[in-house]
């Protein structure tokens, strides 16, 4: 069996993080995004009954 380089594995390694924080990011911020978009058409929903409670 051949031994790996130790400098392919710390590469490998090194890699392997920095998609793993890359993948974690854009899940933390996604759903932030995703959390206000939800957030904005709820509100857009409350004041549209509220205004169509007081035209009443």
């Amino acid at each position: 069996m051949d031994k790996i380089d130790p400098n392919a594995m710390k590469a490998l390694e090194k890699m392997k993080l920095e998609v793993s924080q890359e993948i974690t990011s854009k899940i933390v911020n996604g759903g932030k995004i995703g959390g206000r978009m939800t957030h904005k058409l709820v509100e857009m929903g409350e004041k549209e009954l509220i205004r169509k409670k007081e035209m009443r």
